[in-house]
């Protein structure tokens, strides 16, 4: 029969614990901020910008379904990230993150930009 390690535990101070509250509350609330922001700008600009059609209210719905997408698979980024940042560590998963955050930003630039006589010959 194997033998079982104990592990130990680490407890943090009081004053650690606070930190940590704190700092989750800041990060939740900019969080929750940003898909505020978002939601408004789908439904007063986004539309227009990335989806122009005749009927505006096709393009709102294609903003809005941008939004519910990047709703949905939140959960799913939160464990494959979770389980990344137990794994490889949590500084280089959050330097992965912004990465991924900033590529996927220049490119929904780039693809807003690019004229309209490129789609044929260039897919974003």
């Amino acid at each position: 029969m194997a033998q079982q390690r104990e592990v130990p535990v680490r407890r943090g101070s009081p004053k650690s614990a606070k930190k940590v509250g704190v700092a989750v509350i800041i990060g939740t609330s900019l969080e929750w901020f940003d898909f505020y922001l978002y939601a408004s700008m789908a439904a007063l600009v986004f539309g227009k910008v990335f989806f122009p059609s005749a009927n505006s209210s096709a393009s709102t719905l294609a903003a809005f379904s941008t939004f519910a997408v990047g709703f949905l698979a939140r959960p799913f980024g939160g464990i494959l990230f979770g389980v990344l940042g137990d794994r490889i560590g949590r500084k280089a998963v959050l330097s992965i993150s912004l990465l991924i955050m900033g590529i996927a930003s220049g490119l929904s630039d780039w693809c807003r930009r690019m004229p309209r006589s490129a789609w044929r010959h260039r897919r974003c």
